[in-house]
């Protein structure tokens, strides 16, 4: 049941929102949860000694579109981050490395 509440509570979210939401929790569940006091920028810096290479760069794209969208006002590519998220999540399970 309450995963069901958790994803009626994503879908009422604006899509960036939602992916962003849907890559913090990704990140959590590999060890590295943001605290609530962080900015994203300040969470992106605190995973750059942690992560290398595709996915870092992926997760600073994510977290950069969000802060644009959120602060900005700015559109983005959704279905691009779309898909980096997905490579994103693929890094993960092909490699089966907790980073």
């Amino acid at each position: 049941m309450q995963k069901l509440t958790y994803v009626r509570y994503l879908n009422k979210l604006h899509p960036l929102a939602k992916l962003y939401r849907e890559m913090l929790d990704l990140l959590q569940e590999k060890g590295h949860p943001k605290h609530q006091a962080q900015t994203p920028y300040e969470y992106v810096q605190s995973l750059n000694n942690i992560f290398i290479g595709e996915q870092l760069e992926i997760i600073t794209v994510i977290s950069n579109s969000y802060v644009q969208w959120r602060y900005g006002n700015v559109n983005c590519n959704l279905d691009y981050l779309r898909s980096q998220f997905k490579l994103l999540q693929n890094s993960f399970e092909s490699s089966r490395l907790k980073p």
